[in-house]
């Protein structure tokens, strides 16, 4: 949930629990007649809205027409997301496998770890929310939004997307982390223990994913009957929690999570990955022409080349959705109530296909780069297979045994 004008939704928010017939609201340029919820064979707990001017999802307007939202709403979140869950799934549990057996002692391990574990969180929350997208979509249910996104915005568990900040945190203390070593290898090693940098990672994952619950209290779902389509379907609007606490949700959801955060790792990010790529140039230039021993060791050259690689994976997945959450700042009408209500949809089920893509390709970069990464992987799946060889030979020998006695 981002950055969203909310008007239109503040007035159906109050026509949901108004039972006065043929009330009129004008929003955008959109009215409203709402009538009371035995009208219109609405079904039961459902109320009637009619759009008098144009339907948001089918306004001329729109830059993305419905079907062509309905499109990219399909390949991502019914196509795109189970698959890279199914691959978030595997690779992120080989990481932590793998950064498991290279020792939780180490600091860095132990926050390639955590961010293993917040990424495979992340994703398979969202892959539970649109669980049942596949399935509308494949029904041509009218309904935008799915039991499976009712219930997670009816138990509030809308909060849990704050995992993906605190995944977006993890990969900048790792890419400070790193840069440090690089500019003070001898002080970086005893600046923080590692039982300090576990009690931060829980106190600010703990804050960070704590405090988008807040957020995720904004949100109702509610189901609407249109006439004029006979369909009913659930929308989701803003709740009674939102109303009371208004300017501390907007700040939350516009200002810490829409902009502030995301503009603060990026920059973080970006700087301290060209700071560490242009330090372990100038320390491969000076290897070459000096015989002494290099200040970092081989395996921390191979780590930190490897780590610059999923920096640079983050910065790239994450400045498209600083753009988009930019974008609606200078324009009222790209929102869920606004006339480019379609367009708003597209931008943001793209924006959270990047964080998707994020979380699931950070094992390709460390096997890629990461030796004692790679080494470690090979040998887990050289010994899975040394166990799967065995036990197949057990059933043949036995299968061999039961036909010799009964021969």
């Amino acid at each position: 949930m981002q950055i969203m004008n909310g008007s239109l939704y503040e007035d159906l928010s109050s026509a949901l629990k108004s039972t006065t017939a043929g009330e009129s609201i004008t929003d955008n340029g959109t009215r409203l007649n709402l009538s009371s919820v035995d009208k219109g064979g609405a079904p039961e707990g459902c109320v009637v809205i009619r759009f008098a001017d144009y339907i948001p999802w089918d306004n001329p307007d729109n830059i993305i027409n419905q079907d062509q939202e309905k499109i990219i709403e399909t390949f991502v979140n019914g196509v795109s997301l189970p698959l890279l869950t199914a691959v978030c799934t595997v690779t992120n549990m080989i990481n932590m496998i793998v950064f498991y057996k290279h020792g939780l002692k180490e600091r860095i391990n132990l926050t390639l770890f955590a961010l293993a574990l917040c990424d495979l969180l992340y994703v398979l929350q969202s892959a539970t929310c649109y669980s049942d997208r596949l399935y509308l979509i494949i029904t041509k249910a009218p309904s935008r939004y799915g039991p499976s996104v009712k219930t997670f915005t009816d138990n509030k568990l809308v909060g849990l997307y704050g995992i993906s900040w605190a995944s977006q945190f993890l990969t900048t203390i790792i890419a400070c982390e790193r840069c440090f070593c690089v500019v003070s290898p001898i002080r970086a090693h005893s600046f923080i223990k590692t039982r300090t940098m576990a009690l931060i990672i829980c106190l600010a994952c703990a804050g960070i994913v704590g405090l988008f619950f807040v957020v995720g209290f904004r949100w109702s779902v509610k189901c609407v009957y249109n006439p004029l389509t006979g369909t009913a379907e659930n929308t989701i609007y803003p709740s009674d929690f939102y109303f009371r606490h208004r300017k501390l949700v907007d700040t939350l959801d516009g200002v810490v999570y829409g902009l502030s955060l995301p503009i603060i790792y990026v920059v973080v990010v970006t700087t301290a990955t060209v700071i560490t790529a242009v330090k372990l140039k100038k320390m491969a230039a000076w290897r070459e022409q000096s015989s002494s021993a290099a200040s970092l060791s081989v395996r921390d050259v191979t780590l930190t080349r490897m780590l610059i690689g999923t920096s640079i994976l983050f910065v790239v997945t994450a400045i498209p959705g600083i753009g988009f959450r930019t974008a609606i700042l200078f324009t009222p009408d790209l929102s869920l109530g606004g006339r480019y209500r379609n367009t708003f949809n597209s931008m943001l089920f793209l924006s959270l296909l990047l964080t998707y893509v994020n979380s699931s390709l950070n094992f390709f970069i460390y096997y890629r780069f990461g030796t004692k990464f790679r080494e470690t992987v090979r040998l887990l799946f050289g010994r899975f297979a040394q166990m799967t060889g065995k036990r197949e030979k057990n059933v043949k020998s036995t299968r061999v045994n039961v036909t010799e006695e009964t021969a």
